[in-house]
């Protein structure tokens, strides 16, 4: 795929968006709580407890953050957090602050779970669960200092763009979470997915660009913002790196939901393997 040229400027049909989005998460969620009542969580999953949970383990919406960790200290949630290097590194970093990894791929979520245990980082949680699920019905509004995504599936179908996290709706939602002054990052590889973003997040009253995050020399393996990173940049591949703050007054609260809602996939005790997250790019 060709990155676009300096001052290129995407089109609105680069933005692509379901108007039936929510309603699609509805559905996904209502299918698999009436094909998963009965799941229980798996032994490796209770020894893993409290770094990795699902929904099903936890209260009904919405989330309470001094339950969860403990402490009242300030959340910042990950998206997509896979093998949870981001979680690791900033929970070991940022003691005085607590953070949230949510990962639809359950193998994934518990490998990151593994290393947090591992090494007893008091103040990282791997939720396995669906990012849009837990924004729309479990984040309280104001309730997050941060949200990162870091390299999404970019989809590279244009049929299937409709399927990316990123759309003027779940940014609706970053935006209910977050509490004034709060920080939003946002990488990817893709040149024209970052453009994308750029374009949706400039267009939000309720976001302002902030000075594009610097590229750093890496200390060590682990010194990279996730294992992604670390190998897109072995590679000689560039990395778009944005950052907005959330400006304007606090959301309203989020509306009480059912308690149908707390079902989530079952686990699967089988060892992850080495598969990528991402869907692979397909040839040029």
């Amino acid at each position: 795929m060709t990155l676009p040229k300096p001052g290129f400027i995407p089109t609105a049909r680069m933005i692509v968006e379901s108007d039936s989005e929510q309603a699609e998460v509805d559905t996904q969620h209502e299918r698999a709580s009436a094909n998963n009542r009965d799941a229980q969580p798996s032994d490796q999953v209770r020894e893993l407890h409290p770094w990795f949970q699902t929904l099903n383990e936890l209260p009904p919406p919405p989330f309470d953050w001094p339950t969860l960790f403990g402490n009242a200290h300030p959340v910042e949630v990950e998206i997509g957090s896979a093998r949870g290097l981001f979680l690791y590194n900033a929970g070991r970093t940022q003691p005085d602050r607590n953070f949230l990894g949510i990962e639809n791929d359950l193998k994934e979520a518990i490998r990151g779970a593994v290393r947090l245990q591992r090494y007893q980082v008091p103040n990282a949680r791997m939720l396995g669960a669906d990012a849009k699920l837990v924004f729309a019905r479990y984040l309280q509004s104001g309730s997050v200092e941060g949200v990162h995504i870091y390299f999404p599936d970019p989809w590279w179908k244009r049929k299937h763009h409709r399927r990316r996290l990123f759309t003027r709706t779940f940014l609706d939602q970053v935006a209910r979470v977050l509490s004034p002054g709060g920080s939003f990052h946002a990488w990817t590889d893709v040149g024209e997915y970052f453009a994308m973003m750029v374009e949706i997040v400039g267009q939000h009253p309720l976001f302002a660009r902030q000075p594009d995050p610097p590229e750093t020399t890496p200390r060590d393996d682990l010194d990279y913002r996730t294992s992604f990173e670390r190998k897109k940049r072995r590679a000689g591949l560039p990395i778009y790196r944005g950052l907005w703050q959330r400006v304007g007054p606090a959301a309203p609260p989020l509306a009480p939901a059912s308690s149908a809602e707390t079902i989530s996939p079952p686990v699967d005790a089988t060892p992850p393997n080495d598969g990528a997250a991402r869907a692979p790019r397909p040839p040029a």
